[in-house]
């Protein structure tokens, strides 16, 4: 098994990117927040197999597209509890990227300190987009781009 955490540091630490990590029980709390708006307030994971509105883009480079929907904000990376417990905050949606590119296969959810969205990237290579960021997503949900595999 990878060690998230580690593949985060060590990345950050090259490329001199800030991470904060975030506690288990921030990141338990940021799950709750997530569930409650987009999950009908069932925590359950992975979390994107239980959203009630979402959008979805089947392409195995889909998410490095959401650093483009970040932009300079604020993101919180966060991961299946049972892959890594804590949370990650990081500035720039190039920063998130970057860090991404360095790490081995793994899903993941990022979002904003108010949750105005959700992305969810999953080992299918669909990126899921919920709340504002499904219109942003849209652009890209185009034959070209998205790839179902039936």
């Amino acid at each position: 098994m990878w060690n998230i955490k580690e593949q985060i540091v060590s990345a950050a630490q090259s490329m001199k990117i800030e991470v904060k990590e975030l506690s288990v029980s921030e990141t338990k709390n940021i799950f709750h927040q997530l569930a409650i708006k987009y999950a009908d307030g069932k925590n359950r994971f992975p979390l994107w197999e239980h959203l009630t509105v979402q959008l979805a883009v089947n392409n195995s480079d889909a998410w490095r597209w959401i650093g483009e929907y970040i932009a300079d904000s604020e993101a919180l990376l966060l991961f299946n509890p049972t892959d890594e417990k804590s949370s990650f905050a990081i500035v720039g949606g190039s920063n998130v990227v970057k860090i991404l590119s360095e790490m081995f296969n793994v899903e993941f959810y990022v979002t904003n300190k108010a949750f105005d969205y959700l992305f969810c990237f999953n080992h299918h290579d669909v990126l899921i987009a919920s709340g504002n960021s499904i219109e942003w997503l849209k652009k890209y949900k185009t034959p070209q781009y998205d790839r179902f595999l039936q």
